[in-house]
């Protein structure tokens, strides 16, 4: 009786294609709402007056002196690798001042000094571009704002104006989203398919040579 048995190539490819299929990224996104009852509801933690004010159901931001409003994600649940982060920020009311636009930034990572103010030196600056009216800006953290956010375990975002004039808009929401691999399952898959192959080479060494 003649028996069969796969090539060492073959099962490595089968070890390779199953951890491959174990490890696609999966989404956990954090999103924050504001409103008067962000005190009590809220979970992540957030800067302070004179530069935010509560409504109903917004966070309204002054670009004025002060404490900058900041938002602290923690990733510390998710315990994968994690391998893109994006941030998604809701607004309404921009804009309806004197001037017809408002051209805000976030910070990304970067730390505040003693004064309350924003150490931008440590922080990377992503435009949200022209805000009128309400809208959304979806933007993904890249270099050193995603480093710096996975050495830290958390995602902060700070909010900033650079313009002659003051000017304020609606903080509806802030929505991180995290795409990470579970490497766990992978590495269980990896660990089996390298015990097939030692027990494939044992049966292939007590067969009697032809």
């Amino acid at each position: 009786m003649i028996q069969q048995y796969l090539s060492l190539p073959a099962i490595a490819l089968s070890a390779v294609i199953g951890l491959g299929a174990a490890a696609d990224a999966a989404t956990v996104t954090f999103t924050q709402n504001y409103g008067t009852d962000f005190g009590a509801a809220g979970t992540a933690t957030q800067g302070a007056a004179p530069r935010v004010t509560y409504g109903s159901n917004y966070a309204r931001l002054n670009d004025g002196s002060g404490t900058p409003f900041y938002q602290q994600f923690s990733l510390a649940s998710i315990g994968n690798q994690i391998n893109a982060i994006s941030v998604t920020v809701n607004y309404a009311n921009a804009g309806n001042g004197f001037f017809l636009s408002e051209q805000w930034q976030t910070f990304t990572a970067g730390a505040l000094t003693g004064g309350g103010n924003l150490d931008t030196s440590s922080a990377t600056r992503i435009s949200l571009g022209t805000l009128v009216g309400s809208g959304s800006v979806t933007y993904q953290l890249t270099g050193t704002a995603l480093t710096t956010a996975l050495a830290a375990d958390a995602v902060g975002v700070w909010f900033g104006e650079f313009a002659p004039w003051s000017n304020n808009f609606d903080l509806s929401s802030i929505s991180v989203q995290v795409s990470a691999v579970p490497l766990p399952a992978g590495g269980v898959l990896l660990l089996g398919a390298l015990g097939g192959l030692a027990v494939l080479r044992r049966r292939k060494a007590s067969q009697p040579a032809a």
